[in-house]
């Protein structure tokens, strides 16, 4: 049975805070890419038949995904600019965190550990809501997990 993607939230690793803690991100919007790829070698050579290439698998890498994050702005709840100032700490932070995304649905959960916020980028159109894009990297493979 399919399920629908609302209520799906995204959990950062603060390590920049006294005592670490995973940190619920608010208003995730949209979060896009989450898979594996695979390297492909060639492996061709004159004494390949039919004139086809030939592969061997090589190393598999987490994808790079993004998270759309809603942000309002509103500098006296501290919320909001909470989640401003943890995906900044992270970004500049050159130690990897955690990333764990919850699905409300009744999926498995995701963790990416260790994961880097490798990117965050704010854009405030005219006329519409200022959004966030940012780009989490993985370092290994993720967990897929009920917890």
């Amino acid at each position: 049975m399919a399920k629908v993607a609302i209520g799906l939230t995204l959990e950062l690793w603060d390590h920049t805070i006294g005592t670490p803690a995973y940190v619920a991100i608010g208003e995730v919007k949209d979060i896009n890419g989450i898979g594996l790829t695979k390297e492909m070698i060639d492996d061709t050579h004159q004494g390949s038949s039919n004139g086809f290439r030939t592969k061997i698998a090589g190393l598999i890498e987490a994808k790079p995904f993004s998270v759309t994050l809603q942000l309002n702005y509103d500098i006296a709840n501290a919320a909001q600019t909470e989640n401003h100032d943890v995906l900044n700490a992270l970004a500049e932070s050159r130690t990897a965190s955690k990333a764990r995304i919850r699905f409300a649905s009744g999926g498995p959960n995701v963790i990416f550990d260790p994961c880097h916020v490798s990117d965050v980028t704010i854009d405030g159109p005219l006329g519409d809501v200022v959004m966030a894009t940012v780009t989490l990297t993985p370092s290994g493979k993720g967990t897929w997990a009920s917890t």
